[in-house]
């Protein structure tokens, strides 16, 4: 589960579940106070190589003198060839677009395309048949699908018409 949050959270700025949503705190309970934390997931898209880091909102120790000051969130996108960072973008909500964008899934059809191998599939049945029928389509192409069935009709539609015609004629 610590995974699966962390994931979610270093490429849409969300965590799973329950937990989500714009109160939602990612930093461990059990990271030293004033210890900065953050995550950094490295994944492939095309045989291109992307890292996102992300840093919560957290306390961190001031510069000078003694104390906590708030260190804002970061997150961070880069091409990654031979081991050497190419930054692409900055800033949470761009990273976590741009994510999205590479990905191919939003973060809830994320979420569900990877909990139904963790028994998570009573989710995925429950579901309305316009979320299931958007996420099968973006996870097997359904487009593919979509316009095979757009011809197949219109095909129809005119053997249907060659028929009447045919039918009159006799």
């Amino acid at each position: 589960t610590t995974i699966f949050d962390a994931m979610v959270y270093a490429l849409y700025d969300d965590l799973p579940g329950e937990r989500g949503g714009r109160t939602a705190e990612p930093r461990s309970q059990h990271a030293e106070p004033g210890s900065l934390t953050w995550v950094t997931l490295d994944f492939e898209v095309n045989d291109i190589h992307y890292r996102v880091r992300r840093e919560p909102t957290q306390e961190r120790p001031k510069q000078k003198g003694s104390g906590f000051t708030k260190h804002n969130a970061q997150a961070s996108l880069a091409e990654v060839t031979n081991g050497v960072e190419r930054p692409i973008l900055d800033g949470a909500k761009d990273v976590a677009n741009r994510c999205q964008e590479l990905v191919g899934l939003s973060a809830s059809q994320f979420q569900r395309v990877v909990l139904l191998p963790q028994g998570k599939f009573t989710q995925f049945l429950i579901a309305t048949d316009k979320d299931r029928e958007e996420l099968l389509g973006q996870l097997f192409d359904g487009q593919v699908y979509d316009r095979a069935l757009a011809q197949l009709k219109a095909s129809a539609i005119e053997l249907a018409a060659k028929v009447e015609g045919t039918a009159t004629q006799i």
